[in-house]
């Protein structure tokens, strides 16, 4: 059960207290506090309009599996470390699917919109009706694999492999359906570039990306 520690309630008081619950509202406490000159304007109605234009690229997968999801971390009773199941199989899968993709340009590091989609065996007791609502997906499975569990494998799986973390998704969903063919699709929409200096510079100078990359090797001491 998720806990709000009082300390956090009475941090989050004393700092945000003041700021306004309405949008509008705190927007407007928000200029009138720092002082929007015609220039801060100027740039700001530049910036809005460079970052509208930003494209988004799309690379899909398609895995030929069953859909599971990743059991929970289990910690070593000797050790005291955590580890997490089958997590070395799934490496050696990633690598094997990626090496036969095509179209891949290299490891997404930047924001971007995550899609799974996840397709389980229908049921042999369906009726040809059903059956056929199901491969339409009219008929969906609601005690299946915890959408949010899947969506959290497959995310986990694709790092290194496709994306350099998912620290970089801003959003995404998972979808559960039933097919003749089991599956998960993935897919991912990024930005070609950065919508702000700080994105760009936090994401290209943190340890994640330059392990990706090979930029630094922890084995060296």
């Amino acid at each position: 059960m998720f806990v709000v520690d009082k300390t956090n309630i009475k941090v989050y008081q004393e700092k945000y207290k003041h700021v306004p619950k309405d949008r509008i509202e705190r927007i407007q406490s928000y200029l009138e506090t720092v002082g929007f000159s015609s220039k801060d304007e100027r740039k700001f109605e530049k910036e809005v309009e460079r970052i509208k234009s930003i494209e988004f690229e799309a690379i899909k997968i398609v895995f030929y599996i069953l859909p599971e999801v990743t059991p929970r971390p289990r910690a070593n009773l000797f050790t005291g470390a955590f580890y997490v199941k089958n997590a070395a199989s799934n490496n050696k899968f990633m690598k094997l699917v990626v090496d036969n993709a095509n179209g891949l340009k290299g490891l997404i590091a930047t924001p971007c919109y995550f899609y799974c989609r996840s397709y389980f065996p229908i049921p042999k007791h369906f009726s040809k009706v059903d059956t056929l609502l199901a491969e339409m997906g009219f008929i969906r499975p609601p005690i299946q694999k915890d959408w949010d569990n899947l969506g959290k494998t497959y995310s986990d799986m694709i790092q290194r492999w496709l994306l350099v973390n998912d620290s970089l998704i801003l959003s995404g969903t998972s979808e559960k359906f039933w097919s003749l063919k089991p599956r998960v699709e993935i897919e991912i929409d990024y930005m070609v570039d950065y919508d702000c200096s700080h994105n760009r510079r936090n994401i290209l100078r943190s340890k994640t990306y330059q392990r990706a990359m090979g930029l630094i090797d922890d084995n060296k001491k």
